[in-house]
């Protein structure tokens, strides 16, 4: 098992940012990730992005690559999220984008590491500004991280998967729940009333 500082096994960038407001397309090449398409789950989802229109200069000089991961460095919540969708996208300013340059540590078990709360922790212990709070670059590029061999980030990941299944089937089965009695109350209570009715 190694510790090392992020610094050294990726290189981080900021996402692009636009001078103006980003001009909205309803369809387009170029996706533009902002934290709206990060979800509770810590996944990106497209449901929201917004297309742009950017030079090809910038695209290539910003286009995110599978396995990349997007870090939210502002706000009081800083997760991170894994771009595995293929097609052309960029990421706001509001991300950092860090992408592994080494075989060391698989990408999947980065984003869990950067989401575990020995992260969090230093994050939030080293957070800049009052109102809306930063993650500076500097910081993000010291986080040590602690990486096993290949085999243990494999079943760390495969437990984290399981987990995000399970999750989500209980997410389900309490939504189903809260449905039936929800029904179960608005029945009760028409019933009670035609009762009063009568």
């Amino acid at each position: 098992m190694k510790k090392v500082k992020l610094k050294d096994i990726a290189d981080i960038n900021s996402g692009y940012q636009f001078r103006k407001r980003p001009p909205e397309f309803s369809s387009g090449d170029i996706r533009y990730i902002q934290m709206r398409d990060v979800n509770d789950s810590n996944q990106i989802t497209l449901d929201s992005a917004i297309y742009v229109d950017l030079d090809e200069a910038s695209v290539q000089s910003k286009q995110l690559l599978v396995n990349d991961i997007l870090f939210k460095n502002r706000g009081s919540i800083n997760n991170a999220a894994i771009f595995e969708i293929k097609e052309v996208a960029i990421a706001s300013h509001q991300f950092q984008v860090i992408r592994l340059n080494s075989n060391i540590i698989q990408p999947q078990y980065l984003h869990w590491y950067l989401n575990h709360t020995i992260a969090q922790l230093y994050f939030k212990s080293n957070a800049t500004g009052t109102v809306t709070p930063i993650i500076q670059k500097k910081v993000i590029e010291e986080l040590e991280v602690i990486i096993p061999s290949l085999n243990e980030q494999e079943k760390i990941i495969n437990l984290q998967l399981l987990l995000e299944k399970y999750t989500g089937l209980m997410k389900k089965q309490v939504e189903n729940y809260s449905l039936l009695i929800n029904e179960a109350m608005t029945n009760y209570l028409n019933r009670t009333e035609d009762k009063e009715n009568d």
